[in-house]
């Protein structure tokens, strides 16, 4: 069986003259789904010049995959669903898989929409590495699709929603599988550049993120074990810079800091790193400095 995974070209205007990033979830999942069951590539689109539907169409055609996988944040919905047209336009027999932000927050309303019926078989909610790699197994009939949790499935025409996944055990995530990319000429600055992560998820509710809404109020943290060689996997592919991709890699601070002493250590902060960072995790800090 073969997957081809595809992260949306729509990127925050201007933000695609700065730095241009390959999607991590689809690297992840990549890297976790049985490669005895299921070959799966991942195609970043944010690095495909030209045409779009053109490059998509003549991929599908030329790997013929037996399912589409579609990852979209809402403001890539459109995108993601005129993908989704189009593959079953090329073969109606394609099973296309929708997954990411939008469809884990808002499922329940985009689950209701006739175009996303006519085009969309499956809907990924929340993390994905487990669920996409149950899935294909249902796909084979090794499990039933209406065991797979975190998954929304459609039955005579509409969809029907599984119970949602828990949070996955960090130590359950195998590290993402960067050699499934087909696409290249990510960048930061102009310096070749590549993703990672050291933890999952958020506690605090701020009102204008939903990443509550896709962890639950969790922070997961990844050994850092696991994150040094994630680092040195992704150098020696040629990063030059790497965007850690934390919701809040502050939130402890002591630990930042032994993952700084581990990337001294290991002779790796030849790279430039880059952080999304909150001041949650040193605010207490700042009040003692201030006034």
């Amino acid at each position: 069986m073969r997957s081809l995974l595809f992260a949306m070209p729509d990127v925050i205007s201007g933000f695609d003259l700065l730095a241009r990033l390959p999607n991590l979830g689809m690297a992840s999942i990549a890297g976790n789904v049985d490669e005895n069951l299921c070959e799966v590539k991942v195609c970043d689109l944010v690095a495909v010049k030209g045409n779009i539907k053109d490059y998509v169409k003549r991929l599908i055609t030329s790997y013929k995959p037996h399912l589409v996988g579609l990852s979209c944040m809402t403001f890539q919905h459109t995108s993601a669903l005129a993908l989704a047209k189009l593959a079953k336009s090329i073969d109606k027999d394609l099973l296309v898989v929708l997954g990411g932000y939008h469809p884990t927050v808002a499922y329940a309303e985009i689950s209701l929409d006739e175009e996303v019926k006519a085009s969309v078989d499956f809907l990924v909610r929340g993390e994905g590495e487990a669920t996409l790699g149950e899935l294909i197994e249902a796909i084979q009939g090794k499990r039933n699709v209406d065991a797979v949790e975190g998954l929304s499935y459609k039955h005579h025409g509409e969809f029907q929603h599984n119970k949602s996944r828990k949070p996955l055990d960090p130590d359950s995530i195998k590290l993402p599988n960067r050699n499934a990319r087909i696409t290249n000429g990510f960048h930061i600055f102009g310096k070749c550049a590549d993703v990672i992560e050291t933890s999952r998820g958020c506690t605090v509710d701020c009102s204008f993120c939903c990443i509550t809404q896709m962890y639950n109020r969790s922070f997961r943290k990844f050994n850092i074990e696991r994150i040094i060689e994630d680092i040195g996997l992704a150098r020696r592919a040629g990063a030059q810079s790497l965007l850690i991709t934390d919701d809040n890699i502050t939130l402890d601070p002591a630990r930042f800091e032994k993952i700084c002493e581990a990337i001294v250590e290991h002779g790796y902060n030849d790279i430039d790193y880059f952080v999304q960072a909150s001041v949650s995790g040193i605010v207490k800090l700042f009040r003692t400095a201030g006034r």
